[in-house]
């Protein structure tokens, strides 16, 4: 409900959570939660595992790379299991993906194939020299996604 005319309202029905598995991303992941459940949305969770630099491709570690993805895709499986496990008696409208590519693009890729209405990332806050050369997913993905953006500031454990 809107307290005043001035203020828009908002109801997202479809809602997008990208993930890395670090542990923070846990808390990230219960927020989202939070957001589908105030909204009655189904929530879809999204792991993309990076895709190796081009380079490679030109070497003998094609079959390395292969074995890479297989690695990747299964442990990224079994956490998405853990996801289902962990939160889908307390929000059963909730599914998952993994995808390879560029992470900010198949997040971009996958809200406009869900018909997403509102994308949910974490980020640190990287300061000084360490953010000048930390590429930001998160900026890249409110920049790109054709959807409302809700970027949630992710606490350092070693800050």
């Amino acid at each position: 409900s809107c307290f005043s005319a001035r203020w828009r309202c908002y109801m997202y029905n479809r809602v997008l959570v990208a993930t890395d598995f670090s542990e923070s991303r846990a808390s990230l992941i219960f927020h989202a939660i939070q957001v589908a459940k105030k909204n009655m949305a189904t929530l879809h969770i999204l792991h993309v595992i990076e895709d190796a630099p081009h380079y490679l491709l030109y070497v003998d570690a094609y079959p390395l790379l292969i074995q890479f993805h297989e690695a990747a895709k299964k442990t990224a499986e079994d956490k998405m299991n853990q996801y289902l496990h962990d939160f889908k008696q307390t929000f059963p409208n909730m599914s998952t993906s993994i995808e390879f590519g560029s992470v900010a693009h198949c997040i971009v890729k996958k809200a406009e194939e869900l018909g997403s209405e509102l994308l949910i990332v974490g980020t640190h806050h990287f300061s000084g020299l360490r953010g000048l050369f930390h590429k930001s997913v998160a900026l890249e993905v409110a920049h790109l996604a054709p959807c409302d953006v809700l970027i949630y500031k992710i606490k350092n454990v070693d800050s």
